[in-house]
């Protein structure tokens, strides 16, 4: 995969939010959305995503969103902000 090519980005930000409907039950999965953020930074060679869902513990549901970036040299998926 390469963080310059839209293909592979596309199909990595579609994995993490199947890794995320299938692995966190707090978020309700019909809710989480994966989309690559434009990286401004020439640079910089992580892929910027912005995750979003809806997070449900009983009796509350809440909106959240969380920046982060995928990590092609080292490997991973780091959360930088959240909302």
């Amino acid at each position: 995969y390469s963080w310059a090519n839209p293909q592979d980005c596309q199909r990595i930000a579609s994995l993490v939010e199947t890794a995320i409907r299938t692995f966190e039950p707090r978020l309700l999965a019909r809710s989480v959305r994966c989309e690559i953020v434009p990286n401004e930074n020439e640079t910089d060679f992580d892929l910027k995503l912005r995750i979003e869902a809806v997070l449900h513990v009983d009796p509350i549901s809440e909106h959240v969103a969380f920046d982060s970036s995928a990590d092609f040299d080292g490997g991973g998926i780091h959360i930088e902000s959240f909302e």
